[in-house]
Parts: structure tokens; C-alpha cells; sequence
């Protein structure tokens, strides 16, 4: 079942509603609402123009625990955040936008594109958790030379 909810009517629960605001960018908003509304409820989260050729479901159980996407290291080599997923009160993501929040109010960190995706490779690098699987974005969403994700299933138990 689907519930839709206004964002205005929770912005009080927001820790970083003041950084929302002034982003003029709606990508980077995104960026920093996701972070916190999986922090709320847990969950995963994916981009909606993230296309997965298969269901989460077709690969196992895999997606029962916290993971993160990343790109290869020829590319830009940062995890992914346009599909990741957490738990309900994660600390990975709380490191993630009150690290960010602190960057940007005493550094000057952009709080908009193209910074969402480094900020949450160095807070996933500073929690260090064995708990969250990395899954390289080719077994997810993207085709490498090719090949449908869905066709690298068993690779994908293989590398975690």
C-alpha cells in the first residue's frame, strides 16, 4: 500500500530543513531528504530513474540487510547514492547528514550536486561497519558490456 505524505507537514523532524530550503537545486534536496526519511523508517532507497532490470526479490535475501552501490574505480569511484539501503536509525546515515550539515555550515561544502555522493563514500569510510554489504552498482542497475545486472546473480553472492 501506498501512503503519500506531504514533506512540509514533518519539516519540524528535519535536522538539516534550513540547508533544504536554500538548495535551489531539486536534485540536491533529494539528496539530503532521503537521508533522513530512510533514517526515520528504514529502507532501501533507489532514484526513480534508477531502472533495475529485476526485482529485489530475485536476488535472495541479500536485500535484508543495510547496503550500498558503488562504481567502479575506473569511474569516479564513490559509492552510488541513487540506490542504497539502511536501517531504522541507521548511524551510517546520521554520520552521513550531520557530517555533511557540519562541512557545509563551518567548511563550505556545496550542499548540493555533485557532493552527495562523496559525502556518503567518506561517512560509510569513517563508520566502517562490516554490518553493510558494498555491491558494485553493475550487479544492481547499470549493464556492464552488455550484460544484464540480472545475469551476474551468482557473481553477486560471490563478491560479498
Amino acid at each position: 500500500m501506498l501512503t503519500v505524505k506531504q514533506i512540509e507537514d514533518f519539516k519540524d523532524r528535519f535536522v538539516n530543513w534550513d540547508i533544504i530550503q536554500n538548495q535551489p537545486n531539486v536534485g540536491a534536496r533529494s539528496d539530503w531528504y532521503r537521508l533522513e526519511v530512510v533514517y526515520w523508517y528504514g529502507g532501501i532507497y533507489i532514484d526513480t530513474d534508477v531502472h533495475p532490470v529485476h526485482s529485489f526479490s530475485e536476488y535472495g535475501g541479500i536485500f535484508r540487510w543495510p547496503f550500498v552501490s558503488y562504481s567502479s574505480p575506473e569511474g569516479y569511484g564513490n559509492l552510488c547514492n541513487c540506490v542504497w539501503s539502511a536501517e531504522k536509525r541507521s548511524p551510517f546515515l546520521k554520520l552521513n547528514f550531520e557530517g555533511w550539515r557540519e562541512a557545509h555550515l563551518k567548511y563550505g561544502l556545496s550542499s548540493g550536486v555533485p557532493v552527495g555522493c562523496g559525502v556518503m563514500t567518506a561517512a560509510f569510510t569513517a563508520h566502517a561497519s562490516q554490518e553493510i554489504l558494498m555491491i558494485g552498482q553493475d550487479y544492481i542497475f547499470m549493464d556492464k558490456d552488455g550484460v544484464d545486472p540480472g545475469k551476474r546473480v551468482v557473481s553477486l553472492f560471490t563478491i560479498c
